[in-house]
């Protein structure tokens, strides 16, 4: 009974260390069963989605009108292939949640086939990359100010290491 108890609190400390993993990576993971018609999702997965899980039938459906209509077809297309036996899942969209926050979310799923050939489960990953998107955005808006800045600039820049040296080029150095 001890050791019972004791694997059973390991069981959960893991679980709880896990759930803590992925809140802290925003990684979800998910899982459609298609011989019991279920889909399961994490807590993180539920919250990337702003949604509770649902049978399999109405699941389809609602998370097709989650993804941004621009990226519909490609997150359909994707799933699509991976049940005709194709390439992974792997497929990056945006999430419009239930209270209008637009989420980009990056998701890769393994399928499992039964004793027939017929698909009978798909477990795979997701992770909420919003931030990371709007970092890029942020970069890329930068490096095209300051590209506008220097081909526009009637000064000289040299850059030494550490150093800054700016040659006005009608006058003498600064």
């Amino acid at each position: 009974a001890i050791a019972t108890l004791s694997m059973l609190r390991g069981v959960r400390d893991s679980e709880r260390k896990l759930d803590a993993a992925q809140r802290i990576a925003h990684v979800g993971w998910w899982e459609r069963d298609f011989v019991n018609r279920r889909v399961s999702l994490s807590d993180e997965a539920q919250r990337i989605f702003g949604v509770e899980p649902v049978d399999l039938p109405q699941w389809q459906d609602r998370w097709v009108n989650l993804i941004h209509p621009e990226d519909r077809a490609r997150a359909a297309a994707a799933a699509a292939a991976a049940l005709r036996g194709g390439p992974r899942y792997d497929v990056e969209y945006r999430v419009i949640r239930p209270d209008g926050m637009v989420r980009v979310v990056h998701s890769q799923g393994d399928m499992a086939w039964d004793e027939s050939g017929q698909p009978a489960r798909q477990f795979g990953v997701m992770q909420d990359i919003t931030e990371l998107r709007l970092a890029e955005e942020e970069l890329r808006a930068s490096e095209a100010r300051f590209r506008t800045f220097v081909d526009h600039a009637t000064d000289a820049f040299f850059l030494h290491d550490d150093d800054l040296l700016i040659v006005d080029v009608n006058r003498q150095a600064c």
